[in-house]
């Protein structure tokens, strides 16, 4: 494929409600907007939440993951999609930010200011009101 090529590969809510998620690729670099899930409905029995199809991301480098509001259908699915793809950075608006606290949880078990002091830490680095957290800044966090 040529590197001047961009790919732009829905994962999700494309024609449906929930499971937002988009992937923009050139040169086999990879940024994903919005991670989300749906909620079941009545025929989906025993079904706690869906996720959209994260194959195409397997065995792939993610660049950064952007969030782009804190609705569950946005946002839900990244701590299921950080389990199984590995994702250099998350970035976010300053009202989505405050989900931060969710991304490690969804993980392992990490105290409230282990985030808040990785998210400290990530500001200081980053452009403030956009920068969430990278790999790097959870590094050692609830340990």
């Amino acid at each position: 494929m040529s590197d001047n090529i961009l790919r732009v590969i829905p994962l999700g809510g494309l024609g449906e409600v929930g499971k937002n998620m988009t992937v923009f690729e050139i040169a086999d670099q990879l940024l994903v907007v919005d991670a989300g899930l749906a909620f079941p409905r009545d025929e989906h029995l025993g079904v706690d939440l869906i996720l959209p199809d994260f194959g195409y991301l397997h065995d792939r480098d993610v660049l950064a993951v952007v969030l782009t509001h804190a609705h569950e259908d946005h946002v839900g699915g990244l701590p299921y999609l950080m389990r199984e793809v590995p994702i250099r950075e998350i970035w976010a608006t300053r009202l989505t930010r405050p989900l931060g606290w969710l991304v490690p949880r969804g993980l392992r078990p990490i105290a409230a200011s282990d985030v808040a002091a990785a998210l400290v830490e990530a500001m200081k680095r980053g452009q403030p009101g956009t920068h969430l957290l990278s790999s790097a800044d959870m590094q050692g966090a609830g340990d």
